[in-house]
Parts: C-alpha cells; sequence; structure tokens
C-alpha cells in the first residue's frame, strides 16, 4: 500500500517588514526585521554607508588623536621641563649654601688666631703680660692647632639622599567630567 504524504501545517510565510508585499526570506538579527529580497540589499546598503560613516569618523578621530597627543606631548614635557629646571635651581642654591657653610667653618682657626693675634701685640707693646696670660694663649693657639689639623674630619656633609625621588613629581590621569550617552542597541 503507498503511502500518502502528509500533509505539512507550516504557518504562512512572513510578508517583509518594509514593503508588505513580497515573501520575507531574511530575518536581519539586530534589528529582527523579515525582508524580502530587494530591501533586505537595500537594508544591507544602508548599513553599509552607516559603517562608511563610522569609519570616517574613526580616521577623522585617529587624526585628531594624534594631533592633540603631540600638543599635549609637547605641553606636559615642558611643565616637566620647568620643574627640573626649578629643582635644579633649588639644587643649585643648596649647594651653594652648603659651600659658604664650609667657608665659614674653614675660616674660623683663622679667625680664632686673628683674635688671638690681636690681643697679644698690644699687651707685649705695653708689656702688659704675666704667666698666666702666656699659658691661655699658648693654649688657645694649641686649641686652634688641633682644630685647623681636624678640619678635614670635622667637616660633614649630610645629604638628603633619602629621598624618593619617584614621588618628587608624579604624573596621573584625571577621569573626564562628562561621558557621551551610548547609542540605543535596536
Amino acid at each position: 500500500m503507498a503511502s500518502v504524504p502528509k500533509e505539512k501545517n507550516l504557518p504562512p510565510p512572513r510578508k517583509c517588514d518594509i514593503c508588505q508585499k513580497g515573501a520575507g526570506i531574511s530575518l536581519c538579527p539586530s534589528c529582527e526585521q523579515m525582508f524580502c529580497r530587494k530591501d533586505f540589499n537595500e537594508h544591507r546598503q544602508q548599513l553599509s554607508t552607516q559603517l562608511g560613516i563610522v569609519i570616517t569618523e574613526a580616521d577623522s578621530l585617529k587624526q585628531s588623536i594624534e594631533q592633540t597627543c603631540d600638543t599635549t606631548t609637547l605641553n606636559v614635557f615642558d611643565e616637566i621641563e620647568k620643574w627640573e629646571m626649578e629643582w635644579m635651581k633649588k639644587v643649585r642654591m643648596a649647594a651653594d649654601l652648603a659651600r659658604e657653610e664650609v667657608r665659614d667653618i674653614v675660616a674660623e682657626p683663622k679667625k680664632q688666631l686673628k683674635r688671638i693675634t690681636d690681643e697679644i701685640r698690644p699687651r707685649m707693646a705695653d708689656e702688659d703680660y704675666v704667666e698666666y696670660d702666656l699659658d691661655r694663649w699658648m693654649d688657645e693657639i694649641k686649641q686652634t692647632k688641633a682644630d685647623m689639623q681636624a678640619m678635614s674630619s670635622i667637616i660633614v656633609i649630610e645629604s638628603g639622599d633619602k629621598c624618593e625621588w619617584k614621588r618628587m613629581i608624579k604624573v596621573r590621569k584625571l577621569e573626564p567630567q562628562s561621558r557621551v550617552p551610548k547609542s540605543p542597541q535596536k
């Protein structure tokens, strides 16, 4: 006995959502519209046009980013250069001050000896001295000589080398104040 094919219960074909005339043969997974062949081709052409706009916008943004990055880099590098110069100036000033302090320390024995000789000479001319004065002057001269001989060991340079150099200047990115809203998804 021959079998009779069963009749399929298929739903009626969906019409094109655009023209409502032709049979819908393609469903766009993004916008979920059904298209006939003609309208599907037009839909794809619209998407291609929109993609061209996106690519043009991206290319324009790339050029703008390159220009902005170059300008921003130069401006920030200028700020860093100014900061560096200011710190170098401060370091030079600190070094000059340290040199002046060394000169003052080194000059102390000369000043002590001058003070001693300025006291001795008039007293010698007037013959106004006693053993006590001679002993005191000799002790002061010996002390000045000892101070002079110990000069290189009494001058100590204490530098601030415990400075955290990485923290002397810091670059950070601020978060933008406004955000561009995203395009609605269809």
